[in-house]
């Protein structure tokens, strides 16, 4: 299994299962054409991020569509700023704490390519942070599609 780490957006998405990041709590055109996306085993590793930033996620997890509010969003762009530090100053990744690796798949690439995805992740953080902080999340939150 190669993993996704790029955050792309509308017309890039391919057939592989996703995470979409939509503006706003209005379900619009111009929101879904605002969207960015990641692969689910990308947001694997950001999700205990979000668990940590908003304790209500694990209820919310199994839903289709969640609402990240401004405030919650605010705590998860915290939450990866340190979980991007401690991947750009680790060693291996046995030793940065908040990833979550729940496939063994993702646990052997990761043991075996493991510079190259402390790389990859920490660049789609940036990413995804930089988008987070546009104003139409900081003003009106985020929802998450899962697709």
């Amino acid at each position: 299994m190669r993993l996704d780490f790029r955050l792309l957006r509308v017309g890039e998405v391919g057939s592989f299962p996703c995470v979409a990041f939509v503006p706003g709590a209005v379900d619009d055109a111009q929101a879904r054409a605002a969207a960015v996306f990641i692969s689910r085993s990308a947001f694997g590793f950001l999700e205990a991020s979000l668990e940590a930033a908003w304790p209500g996620y694990a209820r919310q997890a199994s839903k289709r569509e969640t609402y990240l509010s401004a405030e919650v969003c605010e705590a998860f762009l915290a939450r990866l700023a340190a979980l991007r530090d401690a991947l750009c100053g680790a060693d291996s990744t046995v030793a940065v704490g908040g990833l979550a690796l729940m496939m063994p798949a993702l646990q052997a690439q990761m043991q075996h390519d493991g510079a190259d995805v402390r790389i990859s992740l920490a660049q789609l953080i940036e990413a995804l942070s930089a988008w987070l902080r546009e104003p139409p999340c900081a003003r009106a939150g985020v929802r998450l599609v899962q697709l």
